[in-house]
């Protein structure tokens, strides 16, 4: 007979025996002045959603320390072009960051078709 993988022993084995040993490298990273950050590429969920879950997890985290695609693509045009205007094709919590940030938006799609400098 084959054995067949479930997506809940999958879950709860990442949740009974890899939790403990994060929770655990973390507290050791923080006893060293190390920083401990945690990163996604997901662009569905806004920091504050991660760290939510992560504290939901037993891993309480601060905003700052979560990376993802809504941080570093609200960070980019701002280090690199800050005035420019912007047409996101993106989930809502892309474009929530992008408005807090103060990034102009435009709702016109022709600005796809124009050059700029």
């Amino acid at each position: 007979m084959t054995p067949t993988c479930s997506t809940w022993t999958a879950r709860s084995t990442w949740a009974h025996d890899l939790l403990p040993r994060r929770q655990a490298a973390d507290r050791r990273a923080a006893a060293r002045g190390k920083a401990v950050r945690f990163l996604s590429n997901t662009p569905t969920k806004d920091p504050l959603q991660y760290t939510d879950k992560l504290a939901r997890l037993g891993l309480p985290t601060p905003i700052d320390a979560v990376v993802n695609t809504t941080v570093t693509m609200t960070r980019w045009p701002l280090d690199n072009h800050p005035d420019a205007v912007v047409f996101p094709i993106s989930e809502a919590p892309l474009k929530r960051a992008v408005e807090a940030a103060g990034i102009r938006m435009s709702d016109d799609h022709g600005c796809l078709t124009r050059r700029t400098g």
